[in-house]
């Protein structure tokens, strides 16, 4: 009997780790639509063909359950503004420069609409499946609320938010979106603090972090 469930175990495990490859791959391979987009950025601006081809990457695939493979992440960046500029996705933010021929250095390949989009351009992330989550572990982020900036939403975020607002911390340079100089990419946000999103950093927002957190610590207890 112990024979038994030990190969069912297995089998149930080789079938996991397969069904995972099915919708998703990490792997870089030939750069299979490097032609398609040089295509479709050769009149942008910047636009350099030789640049192009060095930088180019396409950096994961995503499969839906029919195997089908519904659209690709690459990365194209060989010119960097050494502007300040933000982009929210969802409940996070990319910092950093302007790059050329994509803002952040990544985009989509819709495989259907056989089309590139930079991410910062695409509306409805939701559409595509599990984008959000790939961009982030490829992209460097930050959570909105995220006042030490570690990359991490944490009671320390709260803390410092609080020891800031009576002047016993400094938030940081970058934490103000407001300041000269700030440039959207996608989405507006006035601070990386504004955890409740209000427009101001006040004591609300530390008080919305320790209730996401003090949730979040109540359903992982009772599940």
């Amino acid at each position: 009997m112990k024979k038994v469930l030990s190969v069912i175990l297995v089998m149930c495990l080789l079938f996991s780790l397969t069904a995972v490859s099915v919708f998703a791959d990490d792997t870089t391979h030939e750069n299979l639509f490097l032609e398609k987009f040089l295509e479709q950025y050769k009149n942008s601006y910047g636009y350099n063909e030789y640049m192009c081809r060095d930088y180019y990457k396409e950096v994961y695939y995503h499969y839906n359950e029919d195997e089908n493979l519904e659209w690709v992440l690459v990365w194209c960046a060989y010119i960097d503004s050494p502007s300040f500029n933000y982009a929210v996705f969802g409940d996070r933010v990319y910092l950093g420069g302007y790059s050329y021929p994509l803002a952040t250095g990544y985009g989509l390949f819709d495989v259907e609409q056989d089309k590139f989009f930079d991410v910062c351009d695409i509306e409805e992330t939701s559409v595509y499946s599990e984008f959000e989550n790939v961009l982030h572990k490829k992209i460097a982020s930050y959570p909105v609320g995220d006042a030490n900036m570690d990359r991490e939403l944490d009671i320390l975020d709260a803390t410092f938010i609080q020891r800031a607002l009576v002047q016993l911390s400094n938030f940081d340079i970058q934490d103000d979106f407001t300041a000269p100089g700030y440039h959207s990419l996608r989405g507006e946000l006035s601070y990386l603090s504004d955890f409740n999103r209000d427009g101001e950093r006040t004591i609300l927002d530390a008080t919305a972090i320790q209730m996401k957190l003090a949730k979040v610590e109540n359903t992982a207890t009772t599940e």
